[in-house]
């Protein structure tokens, strides 16, 4: 009987890895595409985002997509946070992996929610963009493996994380 949840456990944790694989696949896809919007509103909009209403309408609809991307990742951390007592010790270390990197992309989305079209003067979104840089690097330092196996499970773009370019965001006034 033990020996049969002892395989169960093995068996839940290989699905759910390969389920939350093509999930993290899927996030870094669409990750992808709304970089490359942000990177389009900023270059048509960081100078007059506060007052063309052209802007603030893009601006909500990002920002709205921005949320169903939080959403998105936060279903692929519920998956990660469900792992087995019982599981491999190589398969808790690629889950841990994967939750860090998730969280990382969770905490740099609701930056960029907060900051978009914010005057690269505002030191609070200054402060976190630094701290997110940092972290960023720590990602990709530590956690090397587990972005090279993205790689390897159908992500065949570059991690790239969403950026608000706060170079480009209009002066204060």
């Amino acid at each position: 009987m033990k020996q049969s949840l002892v395989v169960l456990g093995v068996i839940f944790a290989l699905v759910s890895s390969l389920y939350a694989s093509r999930r993290a696949v899927i996030i870094f896809q669409e990750q992808t595409r709304l970089a490359n919007e942000i990177a389009a509103w900023e270059k048509q909009c960081a100078d007059q985002s506060s007052h063309d209403k052209t802007c603030l309408e893009k601006r909500d609809k990002l920002i709205a997509e921005l949320r169903e991307f939080v959403a998105m990742i936060n279903d692929e951390l519920n998956v990660l946070r469900q792992v087995s007592p019982n599981a491999p010790d190589d398969f808790v270390k690629k889950t841990e992996g994967r939750r860090k990197v998730m969280e990382f992309e969770l905490h740099n989305t609701l930056y960029v929610i907060k900051c978009l079209g914010v005057p690269a003067s505002e030191a609070q979104c200054s402060a976190e963009s630094v701290a997110i840089e940092k972290e960023k690097a720590v990602i990709e330092t530590k956690y090397a493996s587990t972005l090279t196996e993205f790689k390897t499970s159908g992500f065949d773009g570059q991690w790239l994380s969403l950026r608000a370019d706060k170079s480009a965001a209009r002066k204060k006034p």
